[in-house]
Order: structure tokens, then sequence, then C-alpha cells
């Protein structure tokens, strides 16, 4: 499948942001969703958690070719896409209920299936859902009416809403200890924030290579998924193929004998380490510099 990176003027920096509780994902466009998807289930690889994604129908379904023994994909409808019913629902919870456990992490990408008429069933089988881990349950805007919305929103934690111009994130209010708390959410420009990427991108790769091995490819994926920054081969392997030749990187071949991961060398990690802590104190000084204004 082709991926598509969508056009956005603003990108929206969150602290944790698949660790922010059960969300209600409405977008524009089939596009806007495949991202957030991938990030969320990716998340839960890394964590051992169970993956279930149910999709639409088999024609709106997604192929994020996940290789783990614990990720499931189920059809909400056999062909194609109508309102969803309540033996549908039935069907659902009988299939979750086999598969999943309170270490869940699981999307439910509803479309165009749910109106009026069965919202009270979405209700109900949403709060059914939300006993699991985390959640994502999606909703194409176009089909989508105020109070609709309206009550969706009392059972979530957050909802995003992606559109072709950009990303929306609201977030009810918690009080804890007397105190009202909001996650951290920074906006930033986009054409800002793909200078700043690309000015310190070999020390995002550095920061990135020892958190985990990665490919060429998995750096410029987690860069897309973090900053909506997409970058060429072109500018990631060049880093790569230096670090190698310094000695501060050794490469091995994955799984399918045709990628290679980039793993830090004893002396590569200490180098690497050095660096991102002289980049922070240089880009303390920076930053202490502009706030005198």
């Amino acid at each position: 499948m082709r991926r598509i990176k969508p056009k956005v003027d603003k990108v929206f920096l969150l602290t944790n942001f698949s660790e922010l509780g059960n969300e209600l994902f409405i977008y524009e466009g089939k596009e806007e969703r495949y991202h957030r998807f991938l990030d969320f289930l990716e998340v839960g690889k890394e964590n051992g958690e169970n993956l279930v994604y149910v999709f639409p129908s088999p024609l709106e379904k997604f192929n994020f070719h996940i290789d783990y023994e614990k990720y499931h994909e189920i059809s909400i409808l056999p062909k194609k896409i109508r309102p969803i019913h309540e033996r549908d629902i039935r069907r659902l919870i009988e299939k979750i209920s086999s598969i999943a456990d309170k270490k869940t992490r699981l999307i439910i990408d509803y479309s165009i299936t749910v109106n009026k008429k069965n919202l009270e069933h979405v209700v109900e089988f949403e709060k059914f859902l939300h006993k699991f881990g985390t959640t994502i349950s999606a909703l194409e805007a176009r089909r989508i009416e105020q109070d609709m919305v309206k009550k969706l929103l009392k059972i979530h934690d957050k909802v995003v809403i992606s559109t072709k111009e950009g990303t929306s994130v609201s977030f009810p209010r918690t009080v804890k200890n007397g105190k009202v708390e909001v996650p951290n959410v920074n906006v930033v420009s986009a054409e800002t924030l793909e200078q700043c990427v690309k000015k310190s991108l070999d020390i995002i790769v550095l920061a990135l290579l020892l958190q985990r091995p990665m490919c060429g490819f998995d750096i410029i994926k987690t860069i897309v998924q973090n900053f909506n920054v997409l970058l060429s081969q072109g500018t990631v392997y060049p880093i790569l193929y230096e670090l190698k030749e310094k000695g501060y990187v050794r490469d091995e071949k994955k799984g399918d004998n045709k990628t290679r991961l980039y793993i830090p060398t004893e002396e590569g990690t200490e180098y690497m380490e050095k660096k991102i802590r002289d980049y922070l104190i240089a880009q303390d000084s920076i930053i202490n510099l502009i706030l005198r204004r």
C-alpha cells in the first residue's frame, strides 16, 4: 500500500500521545488515519500487548504488515459498508472477548457505519471496549452529527479531529488533588518544525539508535509519526553510513535478509551519549539567550 503523508499547516506535539487514555478519532479523509493507527499499534507491540484492529469491511482495511503473534484483525461487516446492527455488535463482542485482555490495544474504525439509530448500541459497545487496555474509536467526519459527538465524548478521554488542513486535539479536563490538570500540548508551524528536524537530524538519529536497533526506514517512519516530517532515504542513510565507517555502529541483517539494522557499538554508545549531552547544553544556552528578550 502506498503511504500518504497529509499536507498540514500546524503540528500538535503531545507528551506521551499514545498513553493518554481512550480516544475518539474523527477523520476527514481515508489517508489521515494510517499513521495514527500504525503508531498506536507499534507502541503496543513494543510493550508486548495484545493488538486488535477492527476495520469496517475488507474493502476499507489497511495492511499494516505487523509480524506479531498477538496481532488480530476483525471485520465489522463481511462485504459492503452499511450502518452497523445490534447483531454485528454482538458478534464483535464475542470475537473480541475471545482474544482481548486488560493489556490490549484496540482500534475500531467505524468509518460511516454509525448513525442516530444505532448510536445507543455503539455507546454500550464502547463501554465494553473500555474494560480493556487502551482504545481508538475512529469515525469518518462526513456522517457525524453534533449530538452523536456529544454522546461519544462523554465516554472518551479525548477527541482527535484530523482534517486535510491540520489536526485538532481536545482533552476533557481532569481534577487531581483539587487541581485542574491537562496534558502538555504544544502547537508549532509545520514549516518551523521541519526546519528544526532537518537541522538536528544527526542528533535525532543518534537518539533513536540508542533507544533500539533500527534500519533507515524505521528512522524515517518514527520521524513522520512524531513530527509529521517526511524525509528521503538519501537524507537519512548517509548519516548511518558515516557512523558505520567511523565504527560507531555495526549493521546486521534483519529476518528478511534484505533490511539492515544499525546497532551502536560500545565506542559508538559513548560517542552518541556525549554528542547528545553536548547538543542539549548548547540548546539550553541558545534558549536562555532567546528568553532574555
